[in-house]
């Protein structure tokens, strides 16, 4: 005895454990998805940048040499230059005594106070806060996916228990009738409508577990999920957070805009100093051939120079303004539709599933009268297919109600 019950217990912990549930493949889904591949070589690439911005001009030495031929002095003449940041070597070959070598150090001050790769750190920052909500939203996209796919699922799946409990009482119940029907209780017709009914359910059947081997495809294809050995779990969300979560959906796209104005306003900040402050740099070099030290002095402004690129900006952030505001008033419109919805369907489960268990008691009711003679089995057949469209459409609404839930929830995540 104690052995039977061990092996009862081990199986129930092997049927468990194959069985997975809708929070099971969301939390997958998050870690194995291709959107999380691309998201994650969109981050090396913004490190990359960083990587290269916070280089500044000290990104590798750039070095040039120049020949040329001098014919008044009928003499090959050669400069090499070699740069690194701020420093440089620089050095003339004239084939002769009088051979050049300066070093010397060239510093921007107006780099030194804010330069453009500064504003470019800042604003590859914000792209890669961009970059997440993007994510976040193509995620979000494809959980809802996932989520209708799960539901459609489990619905086809519940069809075919119920119409399969309802041919084998079909199937029994025929047996009794061909019996009344070879006593000549009955009339033929109501043989036939019985048995029609079944040859439907079974057409019925047989097309419903095709498209569920289908959609059991479509879960690896679409998703790269496997539940060819797996039993998947009712839809049961938490319906206590509904609200907090209804209170942040659309937040995604409204932070994404918000950090698009944001990378403009950068673009408008780093043009406006460079229009407005000239480049301003000071050197100091040593010139070894003739042994002297010289400081160098520029600088430059362009004068009635109209910056095309700085007012493009500051259109396009009055833009982005107008649309992120129209973004925040359609979320609101969105919110309401959403509770609007969600409780359409909680109205339309609760009606059906009133319905589905007045028809069971109608069908139950019909059985009897047709057991004491009071009407034929065509009356029986109407009410057992009244009966079973309601309980298949009670448990559809459920499904439809849970799924719903579980939306709500991916988009306020």
């Amino acid at each position: 005895m104690k052995k039977i019950f061990f092996i009862f217990l081990t199986l129930n912990i092997f049927v468990y454990a194959e069985e997975v549930t809708l929070d099971n493949l969301l939390d997958k889904i998050s870690k194995t998805s291709y959107r999380k591949e691309i998201y994650d070589l969109e981050e090396k690439k913004t490190e990359s940048l960083k990587k290269f911005y916070r280089l500044d001009n000290y990104n590798g030495i750039k070095s040039s040499v120049t020949t040329k031929y001098d014919d008044t002095e009928q003499i090959y003449k050669t400069t090499g230059r070699a740069e690194f940041g701020d420093l440089y070597i620089e050095g003339k070959r004239n084939h002769n005594p009088e051979n050049d070598l300066i070093i010397g150090v060239n510093k921007n001050i107006k780099n030194m106070i804010f330069s453009q790769n500064d504003s470019n750190l800042i604003k590859n920052d914000l792209k890669k806060e961009v970059n997440k909500y993007i994510f976040l939203k193509n995620m979000e996209e494809q959980k809802i996916s996932l989520i209708n796919l799960y539901r459609d699922y489990k619905n086809i799946e519940f069809e075919i228990q119920i119409k399969k409990n309802g041919l084998n009482t079909l199937k029994s119940e025929e047996k009794t009738l061909e019996k009344s029907f070879e006593l000549g209780a009955i009339p033929k017709i109501e043989l036939e409508s019985l048995q029609y009914s079944r040859k439907n359910l079974e057409i019925e059947i047989y097309t419903l577990e095709e498209n569920l081997k289908k959609i059991k495809s479509r879960f690896f294809y679409d998703f790269n999920i496997d539940i060819s050995d797996k039993k998947l779990a009712n839809i049961t969300p938490n319906y206590k957070e509904i609200n907090e979560y209804i209170s942040t959906v659309g937040y995604k796209d409204i932070e994404k805009l918000k950090i698009e104005k944001d990378i403009t306003k950068e673009n408008i900040r780093y043009l406006n100093y460079d229009d407005k402050i000239p480049d301003f740099s000071i050197g100091l070099e040593r010139d070894y051939r003739v042994d002297e030290n010289r400081i160098v002095f520029k600088i430059s402004k362009p004068l009635f120079y109209y910056n095309v690129n700085l007012e493009n900006e500051k259109v396009s952030y009055e833009q982005q303004e107008i649309l992120l505001n129209q973004k925040i008033e359609e979320n609101t419109a969105e919110k309401l539709k959403i509770e609007t919805t969600y409780a359409n369907y909680i109205k339309e489960y609760r009606v059906l599933k009133n319905k589905a268990e007045l028809e069971k008691n109608k069908y139950e009711i019909k059985k009897l009268e047709y057991s004491l003679g009071k009407i034929d089995y065509l009356e029986v057949m109407e009410s057992f297919d009244n009966y079973m469209e309601y309980e298949v459409s009670q448990e559809k609404a459920k499904n439809i109600l849970n799924s719903y839930v579980y939306e709500i929830m991916v988009r306020g995540e």
